[in-house]
């Protein structure tokens, strides 16, 4: 009888030692729970833009811009020459999409600008949503700016800041130096 139970308790402590020996094994792999979702933002460049054979990239870089008419841009359905500018957005992520919430704020009053309209009244900040795809990638965010002909500020200065989940991933600030119009009476 002793034989017996000692070969019970033997096989016992084998079955057990298998068991947490495998549920190790499928701990350290990650099998016990789905990933969890993240985001993150592996770099950021900013500066004038240009678009060459249908590929934005940036050519000068900084935050710090003086404008410069680099290009066409449509507003209300007109085009204009313009100071193309903006980010690319370099991230990874494990999700299928990506949704930032961002606020925008200018120091000075902005009108919004969209290719078939304006809009109404000028502001100084408002929001939006960023929809970026899924797994390494990079977004383009571009900006432009028409100079205004009506007495504009020497220095437009602006604020994005974009949040995910809560927490601020992107920054961009603009100080961006604006021609100053001649004045015909000192010519």
């Amino acid at each position: 009888m002793k034989a017996t139970r000692y070969s019970c308790r033997l096989r016992q402590a084998k079955f057990f030692r298998t068991i947490k020996v495998c549920l190790a094994v499928l701990l350290s792999h990650g099998c016990a729970s789905p990933e969890a979702p993240y985001f993150e933002v592996t770099g950021i460049e900013q500066g004038k833009k240009t678009k060459k054979d249908g590929v934005w990239s940036v050519y000068e870089t900084g935050n710090k811009l003086v404008y410069t008419e680099n290009g066409y841009c449509t507003a209300d359905r007109r085009i204009h020459r313009c100071m193309q500018y903006g980010g690319i957005i370099h991230y990874k992520t494990n999700m299928p999409k990506v949704v930032l919430n961002c606020h925008y704020s200018s120091v000075d009053e902005i009108s919004i600008a969209y290719p078939e309209e304006v809009s109404s009244d000028p502001v100084t900040q408002g929001e939006f949503q960023l929809t970026l795809d899924g797994g390494d990638s990079k977004y383009h965010k571009n900006s432009y700016l028409i100079a205004g002909e009506e007495d504009p500020a020497e220095t437009h200065n602006s604020t994005t800041i974009c949040y995910f989940d809560g927490r601020e991933v992107i920054r961009f600030h603009w100080e961006i130096l604006m021609p100053v119009p001649e004045n015909p009476e000192t010519g």
